[in-house]
């Protein structure tokens, strides 16, 4: 919800995922081809992986779209969003946040900025959306977290 506060801040990659999956669903169960099937899953090659990775690690603070980084991959948008999640275990969005958090947590013990700070120079669009994705991949509030990491 804080992406339509803040569309300019607003990271398309969710919305990429969504679009291609409601439309790989569509196109499977409503035009008789037997999509599921034909369909194997494959992994990116070592050096698109590597790619891929350094564009979206690249990318922690802005937005990067799933067709730039297919393109850049000679991929497919489908087939790219596949093969990573089959290279990877999830995702390129999950791996994106996977990656924010892990650097927010670097900079909650190596720096004395604030959450607030640290979920701006993350990539989130505000502090809140930082700590319910730092909850649901930590278990803990960022500050309970960083109370912690400091004793």
């Amino acid at each position: 919800m804080s992406a339509f506060d803040r569309p300019a801040y607003a990271n398309t990659l969710p919305v990429d995922q969504l679009a291609l999956a409601v439309g790989i669903h569509l196109m499977e169960q409503y035009s008789g081809l037997p999509f599921a099937n034909a369909r194997k899953a494959r992994s990116l090659s070592a050096s698109n992986e590597r790619r891929a990775k350094e564009i979206l690690s690249g990318g922690l603070a802005s937005g990067v779209s799933i067709a730039a980084i297919a393109k850049h991959c000679s991929l497919s948008r489908s087939h790219f969003i596949r093969a990573f999640r089959e290279t990877t275990g999830c995702t390129p969005h999950r791996w994106l946040v996977l990656q924010r958090v892990e650097r927010a947590r670097e900079l909650m013990l190596n720096s004395p900025l604030s959450l607030a700070e640290i979920a701006l120079v993350c990539g989130f669009a505000d502090q809140s959306h930082f700590t319910r994705a730092f909850v649901q991949i930590v278990g803990l509030s960022p500050g309970k977290w960083r109370r912690g990491s400091i004793v």
